[in-house]
Protein backbone atom coordinates (compact mmCIF):
# COMPACT_ATOMS: atom_id res chain seq x y z
CA UNK A 1 0.00 0.00 0.00
CA UNK A 2 1.47 3.33 -1.10
CA UNK A 3 0.27 6.75 -0.01
CA UNK A 4 -0.24 8.25 -3.48
CA UNK A 5 -0.56 7.56 -7.17
CA UNK A 6 0.25 10.64 -9.26
CA UNK A 7 -1.12 10.43 -12.78
CA UNK A 8 1.00 12.57 -15.09
CA UNK A 9 4.66 13.63 -15.01
CA UNK A 10 4.30 17.11 -16.46
CA UNK A 11 5.38 20.12 -14.45
CA UNK A 12 2.39 19.87 -12.07
CA UNK A 13 2.80 16.18 -11.23
CA UNK A 14 6.58 16.42 -11.05
CA UNK A 15 6.73 19.33 -8.61
CA UNK A 16 3.98 17.79 -6.47
CA UNK A 17 5.86 14.49 -6.51
CA UNK A 18 9.08 16.13 -5.39
CA UNK A 19 7.30 17.86 -2.53
CA UNK A 20 5.65 14.59 -1.48
CA UNK A 21 9.06 12.93 -1.64
CA UNK A 22 10.48 15.61 0.66
CA UNK A 23 7.74 14.65 3.15
CA UNK A 24 8.84 10.99 2.83
CA UNK A 25 5.49 9.96 1.36
CA UNK A 26 5.40 6.75 -0.68
CA UNK A 27 4.12 7.10 -4.24
CA UNK A 28 4.22 6.10 -7.86
CA UNK A 29 4.11 8.64 -10.67
CA UNK A 30 2.93 7.66 -14.16
CA UNK A 31 4.46 8.99 -17.35
CA UNK A 32 3.17 7.62 -20.60
CA UNK A 33 0.68 9.89 -22.30
CA UNK A 34 0.89 10.02 -26.07
CA UNK A 35 -0.68 13.49 -26.17
CA UNK A 36 1.75 16.38 -26.89
CA UNK A 37 1.88 18.19 -23.55
CA UNK A 38 2.41 21.84 -22.77
CA UNK A 39 5.15 20.96 -20.29
CA UNK A 40 7.30 19.26 -22.90
CA UNK A 41 7.25 22.08 -25.45
CA UNK A 42 7.07 24.99 -23.02
CA UNK A 43 9.77 27.64 -23.19
CA UNK A 44 9.20 28.11 -19.46
CA UNK A 45 9.11 31.93 -19.54
CA UNK A 46 7.86 33.43 -16.28
CA UNK A 47 7.13 36.87 -14.93
CA UNK A 48 4.71 38.15 -12.29
CA UNK A 49 2.96 40.72 -14.53
CA UNK A 50 0.10 40.21 -16.95
CA UNK A 51 1.74 42.25 -19.69
CA UNK A 52 -1.36 42.60 -21.85
CA UNK A 53 -3.10 44.60 -19.12
CA UNK A 54 -0.14 45.79 -17.03
CA UNK A 55 -1.51 44.23 -13.88
CA UNK A 56 0.16 42.08 -11.26
CA UNK A 57 -0.58 38.44 -11.94
CA UNK A 58 -2.61 36.34 -9.52
CA UNK A 59 -0.56 35.54 -6.40
CA UNK A 60 2.42 37.36 -7.89
CA UNK A 61 4.53 37.81 -4.76
CA UNK A 62 3.76 34.39 -3.30
CA UNK A 63 4.47 32.46 -6.48
CA UNK A 64 7.75 34.23 -7.26
CA UNK A 65 9.12 33.58 -3.80
CA UNK A 66 7.97 29.94 -3.79
CA UNK A 67 9.43 29.30 -7.26
CA UNK A 68 12.81 30.75 -6.33
CA UNK A 69 12.99 28.72 -3.12
CA UNK A 70 11.83 25.48 -4.72
CA UNK A 71 14.03 25.54 -7.81
CA UNK A 72 17.09 26.74 -5.89
CA UNK A 73 16.71 23.67 -3.70
CA UNK A 74 16.24 21.39 -6.70
CA UNK A 75 19.33 22.81 -8.38
CA UNK A 76 21.36 22.04 -5.27
CA UNK A 77 20.03 18.47 -5.20
CA UNK A 78 20.59 17.69 -8.88
CA UNK A 79 23.67 19.83 -9.44
CA UNK A 80 22.12 21.51 -12.48
CA UNK A 81 20.60 24.92 -13.15
CA UNK A 82 16.92 24.90 -14.11
CA UNK A 83 15.69 28.30 -12.91
CA UNK A 84 17.03 31.36 -14.71
CA UNK A 85 16.41 35.00 -13.86
CA UNK A 86 16.77 37.61 -16.58
CA UNK A 87 15.11 40.90 -17.37
CA UNK A 88 12.03 40.90 -19.60
CA UNK A 89 11.45 43.86 -21.90
CA UNK A 90 7.82 44.50 -22.74
CA UNK A 91 7.84 46.55 -25.96
CA UNK A 92 4.92 48.95 -26.28
CA UNK A 93 2.85 48.46 -29.44
CA UNK A 94 1.58 52.05 -29.59
CA UNK A 95 1.17 55.28 -27.64
CA UNK A 96 -2.13 54.14 -26.10
CA UNK A 97 -0.51 51.03 -24.66
CA UNK A 98 2.33 53.13 -23.25
CA UNK A 99 -0.20 55.43 -21.57
CA UNK A 100 -1.97 52.44 -20.03
CA UNK A 101 1.35 51.15 -18.73
CA UNK A 102 2.29 54.52 -17.26
CA UNK A 103 -1.09 54.79 -15.52
CA UNK A 104 -0.55 51.43 -13.80
CA UNK A 105 3.21 51.65 -13.34
CA UNK A 106 3.06 52.41 -9.61
CA UNK A 107 1.11 49.20 -8.92
CA UNK A 108 3.77 47.07 -10.63
CA UNK A 109 6.51 47.84 -8.12
CA UNK A 110 8.72 46.11 -6.96
CA UNK A 111 8.82 44.01 -10.15
CA UNK A 112 9.92 46.73 -12.58
CA UNK A 113 12.85 49.08 -12.97
CA UNK A 114 11.85 52.59 -11.96
CA UNK A 115 12.56 55.64 -14.12
CA UNK A 116 13.71 53.44 -16.96
CA UNK A 117 10.51 52.58 -18.79
CA UNK A 118 10.96 54.29 -22.14
CA UNK A 119 14.42 53.30 -23.32
CA UNK A 120 14.64 51.13 -26.43
CA UNK A 121 15.68 47.51 -26.05
CA UNK A 122 19.18 46.49 -27.09
CA UNK A 123 19.27 45.80 -30.83
CA UNK A 124 15.53 46.38 -31.22
CA UNK A 125 13.65 49.39 -32.46
CA UNK A 126 11.09 50.34 -29.78
CA UNK A 127 9.68 53.79 -30.64
CA UNK A 128 6.78 53.52 -28.20
CA UNK A 129 8.89 52.64 -25.20
CA UNK A 130 9.71 49.63 -23.06
CA UNK A 131 8.62 48.36 -19.68
CA UNK A 132 11.65 46.81 -17.98
CA UNK A 133 10.49 43.91 -15.81
CA UNK A 134 13.41 43.04 -13.55
CA UNK A 135 11.76 40.04 -11.83
CA UNK A 136 11.43 37.56 -14.69
CA UNK A 137 13.14 34.64 -16.35
CA UNK A 138 12.56 31.11 -17.55
CA UNK A 139 12.69 27.49 -16.41
CA UNK A 140 14.39 24.75 -18.41
CA UNK A 141 11.30 22.58 -18.09
CA UNK A 142 12.44 19.62 -20.19
CA UNK A 143 15.76 19.38 -18.39
CA UNK A 144 14.01 19.45 -15.02
CA UNK A 145 11.42 16.83 -15.96
CA UNK A 146 14.15 14.58 -17.34
CA UNK A 147 16.26 14.93 -14.19
CA UNK A 148 13.32 13.98 -11.97
CA UNK A 149 12.35 11.11 -14.28
CA UNK A 150 15.87 9.67 -14.16
CA UNK A 151 15.91 9.99 -10.38
CA UNK A 152 12.54 8.28 -10.00
CA UNK A 153 13.35 5.57 -12.50
CA UNK A 154 16.36 4.68 -10.37
CA UNK A 155 14.31 4.74 -7.15
CA UNK A 156 11.38 2.82 -8.62
CA UNK A 157 8.85 5.62 -8.22
CA UNK A 158 8.32 6.20 -11.95
CA UNK A 159 6.13 3.95 -14.09
CA UNK A 160 6.23 4.56 -17.85
CA UNK A 161 2.97 3.31 -19.32
CA UNK A 162 -0.21 4.59 -20.87
CA UNK A 163 -2.82 5.19 -18.17
CA UNK A 164 -6.43 4.19 -18.73
CA UNK A 165 -9.00 5.49 -16.27
CA UNK A 166 -11.03 2.28 -16.37
CA UNK A 167 -8.02 0.41 -15.00
CA UNK A 168 -8.29 2.30 -11.70
CA UNK A 169 -10.70 0.59 -9.32
CA UNK A 170 -11.68 1.11 -5.70
CA UNK A 171 -11.28 -2.09 -3.71
CA UNK A 172 -11.61 -2.48 0.06
CA UNK A 173 -11.14 1.23 0.78
CA UNK A 174 -8.06 1.63 -1.43
CA UNK A 175 -7.44 2.39 -5.10
CA UNK A 176 -6.14 -0.56 -7.11
CA UNK A 177 -4.10 -0.06 -10.29
CA UNK A 178 -1.85 -2.66 -11.93
CA UNK A 179 -1.95 -4.76 -8.75
CA UNK A 180 -0.67 -1.80 -6.71
CA UNK A 181 -2.73 -0.28 -3.90
CA UNK A 182 -2.88 3.44 -3.08
CA UNK A 183 -4.57 5.46 -0.38
CA UNK A 184 -5.04 8.51 -2.61
CA UNK A 185 -4.82 9.34 -6.33
CA UNK A 186 -3.92 12.78 -7.72
CA UNK A 187 -4.68 13.48 -11.38
CA UNK A 188 -2.10 15.82 -12.91
CA UNK A 189 -2.87 14.84 -16.48
CA UNK A 190 -2.93 18.15 -18.31
CA UNK A 191 -5.23 18.03 -21.33
CA UNK A 192 -5.65 14.26 -20.91
CA UNK A 193 -7.84 15.18 -17.95
CA UNK A 194 -10.55 16.06 -20.46
CA UNK A 195 -11.09 12.28 -20.82
CA UNK A 196 -11.15 11.68 -17.07
CA UNK A 197 -14.64 10.43 -16.05
CA UNK A 198 -14.23 11.81 -12.54
CA UNK A 199 -13.60 15.29 -14.00
CA UNK A 200 -16.43 15.43 -16.53
CA UNK A 201 -18.21 18.17 -14.54
CA UNK A 202 -15.18 20.48 -14.63
CA UNK A 203 -14.63 22.97 -17.49
CA UNK A 204 -11.12 21.91 -18.51
CA UNK A 205 -10.30 22.92 -22.08
CA UNK A 206 -7.42 22.43 -24.50
CA UNK A 207 -5.69 25.54 -25.81
CA UNK A 208 -3.17 24.75 -28.51
CA UNK A 209 0.16 26.53 -28.56
CA UNK A 210 2.92 26.52 -31.15
CA UNK A 211 6.53 27.65 -30.71
CA UNK A 212 9.57 28.05 -32.93
CA UNK A 213 13.30 27.76 -32.40
CA UNK A 214 15.24 30.17 -34.61
CA UNK A 215 18.82 31.16 -35.25
CA UNK A 216 19.07 34.98 -35.43
CA UNK A 217 22.76 35.81 -36.02
CA UNK A 218 22.57 39.60 -35.67
CA UNK A 219 20.34 39.85 -32.60
CA UNK A 220 22.45 40.43 -29.50
CA UNK A 221 20.50 40.43 -26.26
CA UNK A 222 20.42 38.35 -23.11
CA UNK A 223 17.01 39.72 -22.17
CA UNK A 224 13.60 38.28 -22.99
CA UNK A 225 11.63 40.41 -25.44
CA UNK A 226 7.84 40.55 -25.45
CA UNK A 227 5.52 42.15 -27.98
CA UNK A 228 2.53 39.93 -28.79
CA UNK A 229 4.97 37.02 -28.48
CA UNK A 230 8.05 36.25 -26.42
CA UNK A 231 11.59 36.04 -27.81
CA UNK A 232 13.74 33.98 -25.45
CA UNK A 233 17.55 33.97 -25.94
CA UNK A 234 19.29 30.60 -25.90
CA UNK A 235 22.90 29.61 -26.58
CA UNK A 236 24.66 29.88 -29.95
CA UNK A 237 22.55 32.77 -31.31
CA UNK A 238 19.40 30.66 -31.00
CA UNK A 239 16.06 31.95 -29.76
CA UNK A 240 12.73 30.39 -28.84
CA UNK A 241 9.66 32.36 -29.86
CA UNK A 242 5.99 31.87 -29.15
CA UNK A 243 3.34 31.25 -28.55
CA UNK A 244 0.10 30.94 -30.43
CA UNK A 245 -3.20 30.61 -28.57
CA UNK A 246 -5.57 28.43 -30.60
CA UNK A 247 -9.01 27.37 -29.40
CA UNK A 248 -10.22 25.70 -32.61
CA UNK A 249 -7.98 23.12 -34.30
CA UNK A 250 -7.99 19.62 -35.76
CA UNK A 251 -5.04 18.18 -33.88
CA UNK A 252 -1.94 19.13 -31.90
CA UNK A 253 0.51 18.92 -34.79
CA UNK A 254 2.55 21.96 -35.89
CA UNK A 255 0.94 23.82 -38.80
CA UNK A 256 2.05 26.18 -41.53
CA UNK A 257 -0.61 28.66 -40.37
CA UNK A 258 0.85 28.62 -36.86
CA UNK A 259 4.34 29.16 -38.22
CA UNK A 260 3.24 32.10 -40.34
CA UNK A 261 1.38 33.69 -37.43
CA UNK A 262 4.50 33.57 -35.27
CA UNK A 263 6.75 34.90 -38.03
CA UNK A 264 4.39 37.78 -38.78
CA UNK A 265 4.43 38.78 -35.12
CA UNK A 266 8.22 38.41 -35.07
CA UNK A 267 8.61 40.69 -38.08
CA UNK A 268 6.86 43.46 -36.13
CA UNK A 269 9.57 43.23 -33.48
CA UNK A 270 12.56 42.50 -35.74
CA UNK A 271 11.55 43.90 -39.14
CA UNK A 272 15.01 43.85 -40.73
CA UNK A 273 16.66 40.83 -39.15
CA UNK A 274 17.23 37.56 -40.96
CA UNK A 275 16.69 34.23 -39.27
CA UNK A 276 16.84 30.49 -39.84
CA UNK A 277 14.01 28.24 -38.64
CA UNK A 278 15.45 25.29 -36.73
CA UNK A 279 12.39 23.65 -35.20
CA UNK A 280 8.63 23.98 -34.70
CA UNK A 281 6.65 22.35 -31.89
CA UNK A 282 3.03 22.29 -30.79
CA UNK A 283 1.16 21.08 -27.72
CA UNK A 284 -1.96 21.53 -25.65
CA UNK A 285 -2.34 23.71 -22.56
CA UNK A 286 -4.86 22.68 -19.88
CA UNK A 287 -6.91 25.83 -19.32
CA UNK A 288 -10.15 26.90 -17.66
CA UNK A 289 -12.66 29.57 -18.55
CA UNK A 290 -11.78 31.73 -15.54
CA UNK A 291 -8.01 31.20 -15.99
CA UNK A 292 -7.64 29.66 -12.56
CA UNK A 293 -6.42 26.12 -11.80
CA UNK A 294 -8.48 23.11 -10.78
CA UNK A 295 -7.28 21.98 -7.35
CA UNK A 296 -9.10 19.84 -4.82
CA UNK A 297 -11.00 16.64 -4.08
CA UNK A 298 -13.05 15.00 -6.85
CA UNK A 299 -14.90 12.80 -4.36
CA UNK A 300 -14.75 11.70 -0.74
CA UNK A 301 -12.92 8.48 -1.56
CA UNK A 302 -9.40 9.78 -2.17
CA UNK A 303 -9.44 11.12 -5.74
CA UNK A 304 -7.94 14.57 -6.32
CA UNK A 305 -7.09 16.91 -9.18
CA UNK A 306 -4.15 19.27 -9.64
CA UNK A 307 -4.56 20.63 -13.15
CA UNK A 308 -5.52 23.60 -15.32
CA UNK A 309 -2.46 25.74 -14.61
CA UNK A 310 -2.43 27.18 -18.14
CA UNK A 311 0.37 29.28 -19.56
CA UNK A 312 1.65 30.43 -16.13
CA UNK A 313 2.24 26.94 -14.82
CA UNK A 314 6.00 27.16 -14.25
CA UNK A 315 5.53 30.09 -11.88
CA UNK A 316 2.33 28.89 -10.22
CA UNK A 317 3.11 25.26 -9.58
CA UNK A 318 5.69 25.39 -6.73
CA UNK A 319 3.41 27.55 -4.57
CA UNK A 320 0.20 25.72 -5.46
CA UNK A 321 1.84 22.31 -4.97
CA UNK A 322 2.60 23.39 -1.40
CA UNK A 323 -1.07 24.30 -1.01
CA UNK A 324 -2.12 20.95 -2.49
CA UNK A 325 0.21 19.08 -0.15
CA UNK A 326 -1.29 20.78 2.90
CA UNK A 327 -4.78 20.02 1.56
CA UNK A 328 -3.91 16.34 1.14
CA UNK A 329 -2.73 16.35 4.75
CA UNK A 330 -6.12 17.63 5.92
CA UNK A 331 -5.92 21.43 5.77
CA UNK A 332 -9.28 22.28 4.17
CA UNK A 333 -8.38 25.97 3.79
CA UNK A 334 -5.00 25.46 2.14
CA UNK A 335 -6.16 25.90 -1.46
CA UNK A 336 -6.70 29.51 -2.60
CA UNK A 337 -10.39 30.27 -2.97
CA UNK A 338 -10.03 31.15 -6.66
CA UNK A 339 -8.72 27.63 -7.45
CA UNK A 340 -11.20 25.58 -5.44
CA UNK A 341 -13.52 23.24 -7.29
CA UNK A 342 -16.56 24.51 -5.40
CA UNK A 343 -16.71 27.53 -7.70
CA UNK A 344 -18.23 25.31 -10.39
CA UNK A 345 -21.01 23.87 -8.26
CA UNK A 346 -24.52 24.90 -9.18
CA UNK A 347 -25.90 27.62 -6.92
Amino acid sequence: MRDYLIVGQGIAGTVLGRQLEAQQASFHIIDGTTTPSASRIAAGVWNPIAVKRFLKAWLAEETVEAAKTFFNHEEAVFGKQFFFQTELLKLMSNAEERQQMEARFESLKPFVIENNTLEPAVGVDAPNGVLHIKVAGYVEVNAYLDACAAHWQHSGNLIRTHFEHKSLQQVDGAWLWMENRYKQVVFCEGISGMDNPWMSHLPLTNTKGQVLRLKIPDLETEKILNKQLFILPQANQEFRIGSTYEWSFEDLKPTEAGRQQLLEMLDKVLPKKSYEILRQDAGGRPTTRDRRPLIGALNESGLYVFNGLGSRGVLLVPYLAECMLRFLKGDEEAIPIEARLQRFKKK
